[in-house]
């Protein structure tokens, strides 16, 4: 996965595939993130059948943070 060390951004990965939304900084306590749309085509979801992802935030460590 590859990171621009710009502003911060969430991601979650879905069948190897990496999805990423911006984040807002607004101090060193607030920051705001769009929520994530992870396309799932064909398949069905519900509370007794999650899907598993791993998710996480992009920030200016990367190597430190990241699954």
């Amino acid at each position: 996965m590859s990171f621009d060390r710009g502003e911060p951004k969430t991601f979650a990965r879905y069948r190897d595939v990496v999805h990423s939304s911006s984040c807002q900084v607004f101090s060193n306590q607030r920051m705001e993130c769009r929520s994530l749309l992870v396309p799932v085509l064909n398949q069905q979801i519900s509370p007794e059948e999650p899907l598993s992802l791993d998710y996480g935030f992009l920030m200016d460590f990367p190597q430190c943070f990241q699954i």
